[in-house]
């Protein structure tokens, strides 16, 4: 039951933190080529230090129907 509480606290706590944009304030350059996935996206942006979980970046982009609508590009 502990592990279960402590599972559910992580993943909300992680997705708290990339939904509000907490942490790091340092800016990075992000290229997303065109054509790609949802899940390459969330790599690209887990790798850069942009978020903190892809799983959840990709969850949240399913749920809100974001996860086919992506643009190619560099952003900062």
């Amino acid at each position: 039951m502990l592990l279960v509480i402590a599972l559910i606290s992580y993943v909300g706590l992680t997705f708290a933190f990339d939904f509000l944009g907490l942490g790091s304030s340092k800016e990075v350059d992000v290229s997303i080529p065109k054509g790609a996935t949802a899940s390459q996206i969330a790599n690209t942006l887990e790798d850069a230090g942009v978020i903190r979980s892809s799983l959840m970046f990709r969850l949240y982009a399913k749920l809100k129907g974001y996860d086919v609508d992506f643009q190619y590009g560099v952003y900062v």
